[in-house]
């Protein structure tokens, strides 16, 4: 269930009907493979399978593979299946299902209604709570042609294939119906029939204690092309010791990359030169609720020399002036539409609020251009699909803020496509050192990659 606004968006960069209707059904659905990034600077790939053997028996173990990348595990997606409806049911709230839908047990703040006699060790279904979203109130009501307001109505009121749709995972009860008011934390059902199935992996010790983390490939991929761009600007008559060049995450939160690309800095490094060493890395973001889950991570994972800064890029001139035109290198991935990650039970925007993410891209790409270094480097990253979003901002950048795109290496640029062409982004030696990824039945999510140069002749900020 996509709404028509968002269908329009994405339409406006994908003209072809078919690869259109296939990006939009596979934005609904999971890849068929679960991607996990294993932490290198903590345990060696070899280990880490021998480990993994441990936790997993060999019908599990038969799914998992290693690749495309050194630091990178694969988990195969089971199909989608019919479930078989239980008598009570739990209803949860989107983030939550989205969750659930995959594997993952159903948490105590995600549930929204519970019937009044559930008990311990109960049998139960859990569906996607409609009735607290108005766009999929007003798009059953389309499908089955009902006349009139529907207002809350049962889920048994719908026709089978709509409650197929919202009933995401079978479970059993591990909070009563008496308990869960006094509960604001734990398990609430115990997921052992989702829709779709991934070997669970947070309850492990190869979780807790850091040897693995939640990443997909692209994401992956940009952090390992900017540790690259890193070392590959070294000095050479600076010993790797010596070598400290400032590097900031803008938008950082919740950290998945500020972590990985610490992580791919510390392995390539040891590889490289045969050197431990921890860069220092600077992650800005406004949300200081955020960046726990970033400070949580480091201590897991055990990370060294990221120093967690909560503050808000619309304020920092004033209050940290000390970071202006300091950054040799920085990571920008902005608030974007999301309309590439994936699964999806539904996606609702308006119009109007999917027009203003770029114009919040260019507005916070102006202050972050404040932050670097002249000759500094930029790496621009969205987990979305729309050319505004990405090459709009990008042309933006070149044209306006004086930057220059940087070629992306052949053994990175295998694995997603070339960009689009934008206004005054035109020529193929441009487009080709843009890197983009759609989400298809089969692989991935969308996402979009960018590395730029800032040149001498940038002249600050401009307007619009």
């Amino acid at each position: 269930m996509i709404s028509k606004s968002v269908i329009k968006y994405i339409g406006e960069t994908i003209s072809d009907p078919q690869q259109l209707e296939e990006i939009l059904e596979s934005l609904l659905i999971p890849a068929k493979e679960y991607y996990l990034r294993v932490n290198l600077s903590k345990i060696p790939l070899e280990t880490f399978k021998r480990e993994l053997t441990k936790e997993y028996e060999a019908e599990i173990l038969e799914k998992i593979s290693y690749g495309p990348l050194e630091n990178m595990v694969q988990f195969s997606v089971s199909s989608g299946q019919d479930l078989s409806e239980r008598k009570k049911k739990v209803y949860c709230d989107k983030f939550a299902a989205e969750a659930v839908r995959i594997g993952a047990d159903l948490f105590v703040p995600g549930v929204t209604k519970i019937p009044n006699s559930l008990k311990e060790e109960d049998k139960c279904s859990v569906y996607l709570d409609f009735n607290n979203n108005k766009f999929l109130i007003e798009k059953v009501r389309r499908d089955i042609e009902s006349d009139g307001e529907m207002g809350n109505i049962e889920l048994e009121d719908l026709p089978r294939k709509f409650r197929r749709h919202f009933h995401i995972a079978n479970g059993i009860v591990k909070i009563s119906t008496k308990e869960i008011s006094q509960k604001k934390h734990g398990i609430f059902i115990l997921n052992n029939n989702p829709k779709y199935f991934i070997p669970k992996y947070r309850d492990t010790p190869l979780y807790y204690d850091g040897y693995i983390s939640d990443q997909n490939l692209p994401p992956n991929i940009a952090m390992a092309i900017l540790s690259e761009k890193i070392l590959d600007k070294k000095p050479e008559d600076i010993p790797i010791e010596q070598y400290n060049p400032v590097i900031y995450d803008t938008c950082a939160a919740p950290g998945h990359k500020t972590t990985a690309l610490t992580e791919w800095l510390y392995f390539k490094t040891k590889k490289r030169f045969d050197c431990e060493k921890w860069f220092e890395i600077r992650a800005i973001d406004r949300s200081s609720n955020r960046l726990r889950h970033l400070e949580n991570d480091i201590t897991r994972l055990g990370l060294k020399n990221i120093t967690v800064d909560p503050t808000n890029l619309a304020d920092i001139k004033d209050t940290e002036p000390e970071l202006l035109n300091m950054a040799d290198f920085i990571m920008f991935d902005p608030p974007c539409s999301a309309l590439g990650q994936r699964p999806k039970l539904f996606i609702e925007e308006n119009e109007k609020s999917l027009r203003d993410y770029h114009k919040n891209q260019r507005r916070l790409l102006k202050i972050v251009d404040s932050l670097l270094k002249k000759n500094g480097f930029l790496m621009y990253n969205t987990c979305t699909i729309p050319k505004e979003e990405n090459e709009g901002t990008v042309e933006y950048a070149v044209r306006k803020l004086h930057y220059e795109l940087q070629s992306i290496g052949e053994n990175f640029k295998r694995y997603g496509e070339p960009g689009i062409k934008y206004k005054s982004i035109q020529r193929n030696d441009q487009i080709q050192k843009l890197l983009r990824f759609y989400p298809s039945p089969n692989h991935g999510s969308g996402y979009f990659i960018a590395l730029l140069q800032k040149l001498e002749i940038s002249e600050g900020v401009l307007e619009i």
